[in-house]
């Protein structure tokens, strides 16, 4: 098998983003995102610290060593320029010693057996100068010594400073290691945000030309689904969490919820449950064209029986492909299956219509709540809409003759684009008293 080798341009691409300040900055921050890039981050910045230490320490005491040896130096070649100085000046002592010596008077006090004092004080001003040529050539032969130790000691600190890892050669290690994880975040980052806009809610609505709905059971403890209890396939909530308490979930924590799209000419067969709310925002993370027996395992952790990864785990191509299977490929009287992570909602829909007389929609009938599902909604703020043969309108409150609250739907359908442009403003109150009642409602303990 070949060894992988860098290529020139992608060590320049490296160099490249270690050498801009600018890049560096990136990298900096980039550095703090994970556990590895800070422990990195610390041991770095103790090297640093200690190179820059014993940098600092070595430099001094090499520059205490070149100083001693210049001043050793210094002194010797001043103690030769004496000792030459000296050794005129006993040359010339020594010829007036020997003209003093050959004077008359010196050979008369020679011949008493005498020394003359001029002789005298001759023969002393010469032994005093070879003293101090003696002494010098002495002081010399000691600095000569302290040169060869001070040398030795000087080169054994150089030897180790060379041996010592800069700080600069420390930092640029760290950012070269950084640099190549921080163009592969930037890579996987790049990936991301293509997936967001590839499973943004509004993105997929308006390109496939689909509602995404979120069905809510009417009467989540009594609904039974394939002989098994609806409040067991889903453990997270409470046994007698109602419509009003899913709702209230929805709307007050935002958690990852499954959804279902669905297009004009759709019957109820195509939908989870006729009522439930309507969402124009969010992510999908991940999508089938049948029910994906989907059991929450937390506000934002879903398990599905054909899922075992995210839409952010995957290639934007694989992400598109799986969303516009999920889409095309739902049979004609199936439901597909989407999650949604950070829903928002434009409202609360309602399907009236029959049911198909193949395949009966096995869920509670909702015509008894909706009287309460009205005052609900009024009390909130939150809009009515209506499905009516997949498509959605608004829908309206009104009191038929007999006093009884009936539905009607407002005006022409609404596409999928006008769904997602209608944001709703819940009062901070109704939302945090819909957050409480959210949280009661779920078995977190």
């Amino acid at each position: 098998m070949a060894e992988s080798q860098s290529s020139p341009e992608q060590s320049t691409t490296v160099m490249q983003h270690t050498s801009s300040s600018n890049d560096r900055q990136e990298i900096r921050e980039f550095s703090k995102l994970t556990p590895e890039g800070r422990q990195t981050r610390s041991e770095t910045a103790l090297a640093v610290l200690s190179a820059r230490r014993d940098t600092r320490a070595a430099d001094a005491r090499i520059a205490e060593l070149k100083s001693i040896i210049n001043s050793i130096s210094a002194d010797s070649e001043q103690r030769r320029e004496r000792i030459a100085s000296l050794q005129a000046e006993l040359d010339t002592e020594r010829e007036d010693l020997a003209q003093t010596e050959a004077s008359l008077v010196s050979k008369i006090y020679h011949l008493l057996g005498q020394k003359s004092q001029a002789v005298d004080v001759r023969e002393h001003q010469v032994k005093v100068t070879e003293g101090f040529t003696q002494y010098h050539h002495e002081e010399i032969a000691r600095n000569d010594k302290q040169l060869r130790e001070s040398g030795e000691t000087l080169k054994r600190f150089q030897e180790r400073k060379v041996g010592l890892r800069s700080a600069k050669s420390l930092l640029d290690d760290f950012y070269t290691e950084q640099a190549g994880r921080f163009e592969e975040y930037r890579k996987d980052q790049e990936r991301r945000k293509m997936i967001s806009q590839i499973t943004d809610i509004a993105n997929v609505a308006d390109e496939y030309g689909v509602y995404f709905i979120h069905g809510i059971l009417p009467a989540f403890a009594e609904d039974v689904m394939g002989g098994e209890a609806m409040s067991q396939r889903n453990p997270l909530l409470k046994w007698n969490a109602g419509w009003r308490q899913r709702t209230a979930i929805v709307v007050g924590l935002q958690p990852d919820i499954s959804v279902s799209a669905i297009k004009p000419g759709d019957t109820p067969v195509n939908m989870w449950s006729r009522m439930g709310v309507i969402i124009n925002g969010g992510n999908l993370v991940n999508a089938h064209p049948r029910d994906a027996s989907t059991v929450v395992k937390g506000i934002q952790e879903q398990q599905s029986a054909h899922h075992d990864k995210t839409f952010y785990e995957m290639q934007p191509e694989e992400v598109g492909e799986n969303i516009r299977a999920a889409i095309e490929g739902r049979g004609p009287k199936d439901y597909n299956e989407f999650v949604v992570r950070d829903p928002e909602i434009a409202g609360f829909y309602l399907c009236l219509d029959a049911d198909d007389p193949e395949r009966i929609v096995y869920r509670t009938p909702i015509n008894k709540y909706i009287e309460g599902i009205i005052g609900y909604l009024t009390e909130n703020n939150i809009p009515l809409y209506i499905v009516h043969n997949g498509a959605v309108y608004e829908g309206e409150p009104i009191l038929d003759s007999s006093g009884k609250i009936i539905i009607q739907r407002v005006g022409e359908p609404l596409s999928p684009s006008d769904i997602i442009r209608r944001k709703i403003t819940i009062d901070y109150s109704h939302q945090e008293t819909m957050k409480q009642e959210g949280l009661a409602s779920l078995n977190l303990s």
